[in-house]
């Protein structure tokens, strides 16, 4: 080999050889410079605690900060850095051990059975990705049957985040029970994914999140079937909205009426659209300041909100608010009950407003929609124990307010303007009734 085929195999193997330490100098200025987890804001505090790096492999103690308001929680962990490179594409592996404080370590490894309870293995990709796969140690203890979970975090480069958390059955007695029942809970089939976009100041405007519970009871007192939640978020320029959803495919409760006992395909939708962004972000900026502080003086923290609110409400309601519940469902045995309601405030009336709330009355636009079951409704009435009279819903619908259409009760209405319809006939006289009843 001649000098210059030697002096670039030098440089070569020189620079294969520095790879694993120039790794850990970079995962040393990530994991330091790294403050909160995606899409959690200050809820969730990442901190360093100590950094011990080598040449193949590196040692870190990092804790965990979850913040509430009332509390923080601190969880410490232990990492073990292979800053050796593989052909997957990953530069380095990182395990993760949740380590419990003495306080609470031995109740910790009864509770696990020896086992470490929390692991996190991580895989960190070239291209500036991780993907995260997690354990959770089982727990069979009286009262508690947990069958322990996989967790699942990705991040990407550009911001983008993924959750997930997989669990077979959680059953657990409730130790506030008033009645004293040794009857546990039980959840089967627990599966949360979440995935959103992380700005550059930390927010997750553009989310979304799901959780599904397979099923959820308690011995006799109760059933639910098909229990499912959801989020999501999304910014427009300088709109934010917000839609949260709430659906359970059948819900059985013995101890109910019986007219509200046996219920299927619960649905509770509703939506805050129309969101001044801006002001929303100082919102979450002011939140997440009083997360740092923890538990300190609720009263200035309570004052320190109210002020950054109340400074931020003119660029609320300027942009003109929007809420909509689209639906709120259940099918009963006797038919199937429907709400949809919506208001919003017109765009540019934020002056008005501060200057007069009055007359936010007369600038709100309210519509919505009921529909409910006559046998339904007599069930319930009878069962609280009113008198099964119709005459009070009788002069409803010859008054135009109520109709009734196959045994279906339903009414509509419409506020604008401060003037009030139902069912498509002016009813401010009515509106004067009901003003008078408000106390002053």
């Amino acid at each position: 080999m001649n000098k210059l085929g030697l002096g670039i195999a030098v440089v070569v193997i020189g620079g294969l050889a520095a790879v694993p330490y120039i790794t850990g100098v970079v995962i040393e200025r990530q994991l330091s410079g790294m403050k909160a987890l995606p899409g959690m804001g200050a809820g969730g505090v990442w901190s360093v605690d100590s950094y011990q790096r080598g040449y193949l492999s590196s040692e870190v103690t990092s804790s965990l900060t979850f913040n509430t308001g009332d509390e923080q929680v601190v969880l410490h962990f232990k990492q073990d850095i292979s800053q050796v490179p593989s052909w997957d594409g990953r530069y380095a592996s990182i395990r993760s051990v949740w380590v419990p404080d003495t306080n609470v370590k031995p109740e910790v490894e009864k509770l696990f059975n020896g086992k470490e309870p929390v692991v996190f293995n991580t895989a960190l990709n070239i291209l500036g990705g991780s993907h995260t796969r997690g354990d959770i140690a089982p727990v069979n203890v009286e009262g508690l049957d947990f069958s322990g979970g996989k967790v699942t975090i990705d991040t990407a480069r550009n911001g983008h985040f993924g959750y997930g958390m997989v669990i077979d059955n959680f059953s657990a007695i409730d130790p506030e029970s008033r009645t004293g029942s040794d009857i546990p809970v039980v959840l089967k089939g627990i599966n949360l994914t979440a995935e959103g976009q992380m700005a550059a100041n930390g927010i997750a405007w553009d989310g979304q999140a799901e959780l599904k519970v397979a099923s959820l009871s308690k011995g006799q007192e109760g059933s639910i079937q098909g229990l499912g939640i959801t989020m999501s978020s999304k910014r427009t320029g300088d709109d934010f909205a917000v839609t949260t959803g709430f659906d359970v495919a059948k819900a059985d409760f013995p101890n109910m009426p019986a007219a509200s006992r046996n219920m299927t395909n619960l649905a509770y939708h509703f939506s805050l659209s129309r969101l001044d962004a801006l002001a929303i972000e100082k919102i979450y900026m002011q939140i997440q300041q009083a997360q740092k502080q923890g538990k300190t003086d609720q009263k200035q923290l309570t004052q320190a909100m109210t002020l950054t609110l109340m400074s931020e409400m003119p660029a609320l309601l300027n942009r003109g608010p929007q809420f909509e519940l689209k639906p709120a469902r259940m099918t009963m045995p006797s038919g199937d009950v429907v709400l949809n309601f919506s208001v919003a405030l017109p765009p540019g009336h934020a002056t008005e407003v501060m200057s007069n709330p009055m007359s936010l009355l007369n600038l709100l636009d309210m519509q919505g929609d009921f529909t409910v079951p006559q046998a339904a409704l007599k069930a319930m009435l009878s069962e609280s124990g009113q008198a099964d009279d119709d005459t009070q819903l009788n002069a409803l619908i010859q008054a135009g307010y109520v109709s009734r259409d196959n045994g279906l009760l339903k009414t509509k209405f419409t506020f604008k303007s401060g003037h009030l319809t139902i069912n498509d006939k002016p009813s401010d006289d009515l509106l004067g009734s009901l003003g008078a009843l408000v106390p002053r």
